[in-house]
C-alpha cells in the first residue's frame, strides 16, 4: 500500500489559476432539493469508504499518482467520465457517512468535502453542490453535480469529469482500495 503522509488538516490549496490557461466561467453552485438514489453496490458502514462516487456507464480516465496526479501526495486521486453516456451533470454521491464542507478553490473549482473522524473525501469539479455545506450526510447520498469548473483538462468530449480523492488520517491513499 502506496500511502503518503501530510498534515491530518490539510487546507485545499488557494491559488490564483495561471494567466495562460483558459478557465471555464463557474458556474453558480445551488442547493438542491431530495437526492436521486445511490447507484448499485454496498456502502458498507458508513465510517470507512465502501461502494463507488459515480454511477453505472463511469471509466477512470486518469489513475492514481500518474500523469497530473504526480506526485500523489499532492493531488493523487482518480478522474472519472461516463463512457456511455454524458457525464456533466451525472451526480456524485457520498461514500462515507460524515459532514460536508462546500468550497470554491483553485484547481478544484466547486469541491466537496466530507468528513468523518477517520476519512476526509474530496470531489473536484463539480456544476452544483447538492449538499448544503456543513449538512449530515450518509453513503449514497448524492453531494453534488458533475461539472467543469476549476482547472479541467479535456477528460471528455465535453472536458467534464469527476476528480476523486481519499485521505485516511491525514494519509493520501488510493481510492481503488475502497472502491466497489
Amino acid at each position: 500500500k502506496e500511502v503518503f503522509k501530510v498534515a491530518a488538516a490539510m487546507p485545499l490549496p488557494r491559488i490564483a489559476p495561471p494567466a495562460n490557461i483558459p478557465l471555464p466561467a463557474a458556474e453558480e453552485p445551488q442547493a438542491a432539493p431530495a437526492p436521486a438514489p445511490a447507484p448499485s453496490g454496498s456502502y458498507g458502514d458508513g465510517v470507512k469508504p465502501s461502494g463507488s462516487p459515480v454511477g453505472a456507464g463511469f471509466t477512470i480516465s486518469q489513475g492514481y499518482g500518474v500523469g497530473s496526479h504526480a506526485p500523489a501526495d499532492v493531488w493523487g486521486g482518480l478522474d472519472f467520465v461516463n463512457g456511455g453516456g454524458q457525464t456533466l451533470g451525472s451526480p456524485a454521491y457520498s461514500m462515507i457517512a460524515g459532514k460536508v464542507h462546500n468550497s470554491q478553490t483553485y484547481p478544484c473549482g466547486n469541491g466537496v468535502e466530507v468528513t468523518n473522524e477517520h476519512y476526509r473525501i474530496l470531489y473536484c469539479h463539480l456544476g452544483a453542490f447538492r449538499a448544503e455545506d456543513g449538512a449530515t450526510v450518509k453513503p449514497g447520498d448524492v453531494i453534488g453535480l458533475i461539472g467543469w469548473t476549476g482547472d479541467v483538462r479535456p477528460k471528455s468530449p465535453d472536458g467534464s469529469h469527476l476528480h476523486f480523492e481519499i485521505w485516511e488520517d491525514g494519509v493520501n491513499v488510493n481510492p481503488l482500495e475502497y472502491i466497489k
